[in-house]
């Protein structure tokens, strides 16, 4: 039998074997440096959703302000 996919929180979808730097997208870093050859599994933010620092994942405009 097949084990079910965990529920993950919302705008977060679960993915299997994706690189851990590259999986989603942050606020105050919407581009990745570069991909790790890791392989993570869980819960990521949402294609068009980036996580925020208190680790919910929130669209691009809601991401808090940083600078000046």
């Amino acid at each position: 039998p097949t084990t079910p996919k965990p529920k993950c929180p919302k705008n977060e979808t679960y993915k299997i074997c994706v690189s851990s730097s590259c999986g989603e997208r942050r606020c105050g870093e919407p581009k990745p440096v570069g991909c790790t050859l890791d392989c993570a599994s869980g819960c990521f933010c949402k294609y068009g959703y980036y996580r925020v620092r208190n680790g919910t994942c929130v669209r691009k405009s809601h991401c808090p302000r940083t600078g000046t």
